[in-house]
This record gives structure tokens, sequence and C-alpha cells, in this order.
């Protein structure tokens, strides 16, 4: 609803950390949306890939999802600077609009 009357951009922060998890064992995860709770154990070839296939899908679930509201996105790491991709981001927006 709001993207009907106000430009609505979702910005993503990414912590490195959570996307490449060392190799400590077993630990316990819980969806923050839904409240699953799931164990793996990060030694576990089998469980590891299961995990990064399942982060990936529900990234790709998100950026359609943002596409279909007609959203644009932004995905930002925390170890990196944020300023230089916030300027690129937002110069693409304004040259994209000026387009006919």
């Amino acid at each position: 609803q709001a993207n009907r009357r106000h430009d609505v951009v979702a910005i993503q922060i990414i912590d490195p950390h959570e996307e490449h998890l060392p190799a400590l064992g077993r630990i316990t995860l819980e969806d923050a949306e839904t409240g699953e709770v799931s164990e793996i154990n990060l030694r576990n070839k089998e469980d590891l890939a299961d995990f990064y296939h399942h982060r990936a899908s529900a990234q790709v679930e998100l950026e359609k999802q943002f596409r279909g509201m007609d959203v644009d996105h932004l995905r930002l790491c925390t170890g990196e600077p944020y300023a230089p991709e916030l300027i690129k981001f937002f110069r693409m927006r304004l040259d994209r609009q000026r387009r006919p």
C-alpha cells in the first residue's frame, strides 16, 4: 500500500558472518518471520549445502516479491562502505526515471 502513495525503496543489510558460516559444529537457527526452529551441523557438507540453498531460494523469492510490488531493492553489506553503493543506486534510479 505504501508504494502506491510514496516512493518506496527496500534496503537489505547483509552481514558477511551470516552469509558464510564457519564450521563450528551444531547450531540452532530460528526463522524470524515464521518462528520455525531448525538445527544444522556446520561441519556436515549436506546440512551446509541445504542451508545455503534455502537462503538463496529465500533471497530469490524476496527479490521477486519486490519486483512484483514495483519496489526498488538494494543490498548493502556491513563490511563495506555504504555511501558509494547508495550514490550509485540512486543515480541509477534517477537515470531510469528521466528516460521516457
